[in-house]
């Protein structure tokens, strides 16, 4: 797995704790564009067999965020979504074979006024459909779009297959 987030690492080493998992912190460049390609391209600059992950936030009226969710945050700007319909999904890429297996993890709910301290970037702002607690508050299973891509790449079941982006 390539993350250098030690909250990560500890959720990739529960949710994948049934894999030998090996971890490395790569700086990995990301290009302008849509989560297929960032991912493609960031599997590109991996080894064979490292999972790397983009986490994409999509906002009701905003196309914008998207991939960009880390500049929205780190600016301030979040606070001007709150009310706003969003999907936060994990996207994780795993390249193998000459190609990359494509595995989301998709979450739907609503932009809030941050809550919590727990979590990343947004997850004080997110509160998952249906519940009352944001994920900076409380990060049921169910409510994960890291662990639900996790289980899909437990079970086998990819969302894509994408050819490795090896230059931008």
């Amino acid at each position: 797995v390539n993350t250098s987030n030690p909250g990560k690492r500890e959720e990739y080493g529960r949710y994948l704790s049934t894999f030998p998992l090996e971890y490395s912190d790569i700086d990995l460049s990301e290009p302008d564009a849509d989560e297929f390609t960032v991912l493609a391209y960031k599997a590109a600059q991996v080894p064979e067999g490292f999972l790397v992950e983009d986490s994409v936030l999509r906002v009701e009226g905003q196309p914008e965020v998207g991939v960009n969710i880390r500049w929205v945050v780190e600016s301030g700007q979040i606070r001007q979504l709150v009310g706003r319909a969003a999907s936060f999904a994990v996207h994780l890429g795993l390249p193998y074979q000459g190609s990359v297996y494509h595995y989301v993890g998709l979450v739907e709910g609503t932009l809030t006024s941050p809550r919590g301290s727990a979590g990343f970037g947004f997850d004080r702002y997110f509160l998952p459909r249906g519940a009352h607690r944001t994920l900076g508050q409380e990060k049921p299973l169910h409510s994960n779009p890291r662990y639900l891509a996790c289980l899909k790449l437990m079970q086998d079941k990819h969302d894509h297959v994408l050819k490795p982006v090896p230059s931008w």
